[in-house]
């Protein structure tokens, strides 16, 4: 049974069936699945796989050049990081219900709040 459980959270990851991790490879696998989970034979199952196919898609060479520096914010609440998130389905005491968030982010402090919206549309938003 012990080994039923590695099987399968490395299944769920296979680059083969998932591309939940974009081809990844052996390294970036097991360093995906270790960092939730713990098996004393992960890295063992992970190097059973063949990353033959993975490396087939894999672009050759660089794929990005290099992210502009990032000027470190100082002063709380200077800047915000807003998004929207949803629709969810979510089911409360039997019934189902559809949930449509605001985040914001205040990135020097990492205060986080979330608003519950009615529908996405900029108007209501705005309010």
């Amino acid at each position: 049974m012990e080994n039923l459980h590695s099987i399968s959270t490395v299944r769920w990851h296979d680059p083969m069936e998932s591309c939940l991790l974009g081809h990844c490879g052996a390294t970036r696998l097991y360093d995906s699945i270790s960092v939730m989970f713990y098996h004393p034979s992960l890295k063992n199952r992970v190097d059973t796989y063949n990353f033959k196919t993975c490396q087939k898609y894999k672009q050759q060479g660089r794929a990005h050049g290099h992210l502009p520096e990032r000027e470190a914010l100082i002063l709380p609440f200077e800047e915000v990081n807003i998004d929207l998130i949803g629709p969810w389905k979510v089911t409360v005491a039997g019934r189902e219900i559809e949930v449509l968030a605001l985040t914001c982010i205040e990135p020097v402090t990492n205060f986080v709040e979330l608003i519950r919206i009615n529908n996405k549309a900029a108007e209501h938003v705005a309010q």
